[in-house]
């Protein structure tokens, strides 16, 4: 069966159900669910994991690694942008980001949720999420909050909330733990429905540095708790190689139980990186369709 007669029945399976699938998906905006760059959607944008953009998931570990990134993602129905540049000023560590999301309108008539990544919604919808991060380390303990702003668009309605994510980070060995408290604050208007934000507990640990022959080994655990009670676990895995000094090729696979019904659990990626420069790569299976990932970052 070729991909255009499976896209076509998929979506006149989803186009009956469409109550069904709203009433699953009760946290909005959906820009909120997903992972910022290519390395944090393998790795489930775990809270223990060190990067540039580590203010999406964890606003402790922010700054802890200066530089800048650049991402996008292209579904087939939506695309997402992402900013993020972090830097140490003195004993504080700070961080800035953004992420633009926009899905186009569609004659199929599906929820304007994950689903419309893929195919599109009724209306045109976009998303903006602006976050400022500030962490520092008190008795060895890093501890981090971050405020947000998101702002959505569906057709001609508009509203936008401020939010607030706390974390909190320890290195063990060669082990960082995190836990974080994300998404506090009222949900986006629409109309006269206010959906709760998806407001996560995460606890995760990544470690880095083992070294098997002439690769090095890293990997990454977390465990989400939704408002619901509802459990996301996640795990990732990476490899890295350098053949040269100032040369590191890494390859990446990852596994999660999604928060959206489209996303599908496997993912996988990679990056090249010569001295500071680094060029990302991921993967992500959708039902219907897929996300191609890129991002370039600077250290």
């Amino acid at each position: 069966m070729s991909r255009s007669m499976r896209r076509a029945m998929l979506i006149a399976a989803l186009a009956v159900p469409v109550a069904g699938v709203s009433a699953q998906e009760r946290y909005s905006p959906v820009v909120l669910h997903l992972s910022p760059t290519p390395r944090a959607a393998v790795l489930g944008s775990n809270p223990g994991v060190r990067d540039v953009e580590a203010l999406f998931s964890n606003p402790a570990l922010a700054g802890l690694v200066a530089g800048t990134v650049a991402g996008i993602t292209r579904y087939d129905a939506a695309s997402l942008i992402t900013l993020a540049s972090a830097a140490s000023l003195g004993s504080f560590n700070v961080s800035i980001g953004a992420q633009y999301l926009a899905a186009h309108a569609d004659a199929v008539r599906l929820p304007l949720w994950s689903y419309s990544l893929m195919f599109g919604g009724p209306i045109p919808v976009s998303s903006v999420v602006g976050s400022f991060a500030l962490s520092s380390t008190v008795r060895g303990m890093r501890v981090g909050a971050a405020l947000k702003v998101l702002d959505e668009r569906q057709g001609s309605g508009e509203d936008h909330v401020p939010s607030l994510d706390l974390g909190l980070s320890r290195d063990i060995g060669r082990i960082t733990t995190g836990l974080s408290i994300q998404n506090i604050g009222a949900g986006i208007r629409y109309g006269g429905w206010r959906p709760q934000l998806p407001l996560r507990i995460s606890a995760g640990a990544a470690t880095y540095g083992f070294v098997a022959g002439p690769f090095d080994l890293g990997g990454s655990a977390a465990i989400a708790i939704l408002p619901d009670g509802d459990v996301r676990p996640s795990a990732g895995f990476e490899v890295g190689y350098v053949p040269l000094d100032g040369y590191l090729f890494q390859a990446r696979v990852g596994l999660r139980r999604p928060e959206l019904q489209a996303q599908q659990p496997f993912s996988f990626g990679g990056s090249a990186s010569l001295d500071r420069f680094t060029l990302d790569y991921a993967y992500e299976d959708w039902e219907g369709g897929s996300a191609h990932r890129l991002a370039l970052r600077v250290r």
